[in-house]
């Protein structure tokens, strides 16, 4: 499960019991969509800085900006 806050992080809960696993961070401007290509695990995050990145649940780690 993963959301924000509208802030500039995305958190990463755990999807059965929703423990809170990991902040990703790396956005300048608060985050303001987020979606989910499930089959890969792969994030993709929008924010008022005019970035798209790419991310990867598997490893909880940024990939790419677009």
């Amino acid at each position: 499960v993963v959301g924000d806050s509208g802030s500039k992080e995305i958190k990463v809960f755990n999807g059965d019991n929703l423990e809170h696993l990991k902040n990703l961070q790396g956005h300048r401007g608060p985050v303001t969509g987020l979606v989910l290509r499930k089959d890969t695990h792969t994030l993709y995050s929008a924010a008022e800085d005019r970035s798209v990145k790419v991310w990867n649940l598997d490893e909880m780690a940024y990939v790419e900006s677009l």
